[in-house]
C-alpha cells in the first residue's frame, strides 16, 4: 500500500496542531486555577482580618457593659455581637462559595448545573449526635435534622476527620445510605438501562435524569418517615412533590471544618479545651478533639463521576475553603464558647 506523501504531511500538521492545541487549554486551566486559588487566599486573608478585628471590638464592649453592671446592655451587646459574628460567617461562606462555582465553571463542568454547596453543623440532642442545615449557597431546599448514622458518608468523616469523595452513588447505593434516598429504588435504578440514564452520563447536554431523582425523597417524606416511621407517602406533586434536581445528586464531596493536631499543636489543642470546660462548666478538663470539630462543608451534582479524583485537584481547592471556615469558626468560637463575658450575660 502506497501513503501519500501530501496525507502524511496534512496528518502530521493535524496532529501537531491537536497537540499544541490540547497543551494550550492545559496549560490555560492551570494559570486559571493558579489565579483562582491565589484570589481566594487573597480574600480569605482579608475577611478572616477583619472578622478578628471587629469581633474583638464588640466583645470589648460587652465586657465593659458587664463591668458597669448594666444588664441592659449587656444584653444588646450580646445581641450585636452574636448579629455580627453570624453575618460575617455568611460573608465569608458566600464569598467562597462563589469561588467553589468559578473554580468548577472554568473546568468546564458548570455550563448547565451548578454544584449545590452547603455547611451542616454537629448538634447533641440528649444522647443522640444530629446535623443541621446551617447555611446553603443559593436555594432554598434544605433536609430536617438527622443523626450522624442515617448518612453513611457523614459518618466516615466524622470519625476519620478525612475528607471523602463518593463519585457514584447509585453503583455504591447500599454502601451509601442517605435519609433520603431509597435504597431500593436506587438499586433497581443502577441494575436497569434507560436511554435517559445513559445519556446524562456523557454530561455534556442538559439533560435531567428523571428516573434518579425519583429515588430520592423530599424533606417532608423524610420527616413523616422520621416521625411516623411508616412506608414512604406516595408522591403527588400536591403533597410530596419531587425535589429539585441539584438536591438529588450522584456525586458528592464531604469535607470537614476542623482543627486537629495535623493543623496545630497539641498544647493549643489541650490548653483551649480546658478553657472551654472551665467557662461552660464541664466535668472534663482534657483534651477532645471533638470541640475542634465545627461541621461538614458539601459539595454535591447531580452528575455522576463529577469530580477529579485521579489527580486530587478539586479536593485540595475545597480544602483550602473549608481551613478558611475552620479558621473564622474558630475565632468565632473565642468570642462564645471561651468567653466568661459571654456565657455570663442573659438574654
Amino acid at each position: 500500500m502506497v501513503i501519500n506523501p501530501f496525507y502524511s504531511f496534512l496528518k502530521s500538521i493535524g496532529l501537531a496542531f491537536y497537540r499544541g492545541y490540547r497543551r494550550y487549554l492545559v496549560n490555560k486551566l492551570y494559570k486559571d486555577r493558579i489565579t483562582l486559588i491565589k484570589q481566594v487566599v487573597k480574600k480569605n486573608k482579608g475577611l478572616l482580618v477583619e472578622h478578628a478585628f471587629f469581633a474583638s471590638l464588640k466583645h470589648k464592649e460587652l465586657t465593659k457593659a458587664l463591668h458597669k453592671n448594666d444588664a441592659v446592655l449587656a444584653r444588646e451587646k450580646k445581641l450585636e455581637l452574636d448579629s455580627y459574628l453570624s453575618g460575617s460567617l455568611i460573608k465569608m461562606f458566600k464569598e467562597n462559595s462563589a469561588f467553589v462555582i468559578e473554580y468548577f465553571t472554568k473546568s468546564g463542568r458548570s455550563d448547565f448545573l451548578e454544584p449545590r454547596i452547603s455547611i451542616k453543623i454537629p448538634l447533641k440532642n440528649g444522647n443522640k449526635q444530629m446535623l443541621k442545615d446551617l447555611l446553603r449557597y443559593k436555594g432554598k431546599y434544605s433536609t430536617p435534622d438527622f443523626t450522624l448514622e442515617s448518612n453513611s458518608g457523614i459518618k466516615d468523616v466524622y470519625v476519620s476527620n478525612n475528607s471523602k469523595v463518593i463519585n457514584n452513588i447509585p453503583k455504591y447505593a447500599g454502601a451509601y445510605t442517605n435519609l433520603r434516598l431509597d435504597l431500593e429504588k436506587a438499586k433497581k435504578y443502577e441494575n436497569t438501562f434507560s436511554w435517559r440514564k445513559w445519556i446524562s452520563n456523557f454530561r455534556i447536554f442538559n439533560i435531567i435524569d428523571t428516573e434518579w431523582i425519583d429515588c430520592w425523597e423530599t424533606e417532608e417524606a423524610c420527616e413523616f418517615k422520621r416521625i411516623k416511621e411508616k412506608m414512604r407517602p406516595y408522591r403527588t406533586q400536591k403533597h410530596n412533590p419531587a425535589p429539585p434536581a441539584e438536591a438529588c445528586y450522584k456525586s458528592t464531596v464531604i469535607i470537614p471544618i476542623s482543627l486537629s493536631p495535623e493543623d496545630v499543636s497539641t498544647d493549643f489543642l489541650s490548653t483551649a479545651s480546658k478553657i472551654a470546660c472551665e467557662v461552660n462548666k464541664e466535668n472534663s478538663s482534657t483534651y477532645d478533639e471533638r470541640k475542634f470539630f465545627f461541621g461538614f462543608l458539601f459539595v454535591d451534582h447531580h452528575w455522576r463521576e463529577y469530580f477529579d479524583e485521579k489527580n486530587g485537584e478539586d479536593l485540595y481547592f475545597l480544602q483550602i475553603v473549608s481551613e478558611a471556615l475552620a479558621m473564622q469558626m474558630f475565632t468565632q468560637s473565642q468570642y462564645t464558647v471561651y468567653s466568661n463575658s459571654y456565657n455570663k450575660t442573659q438574654l
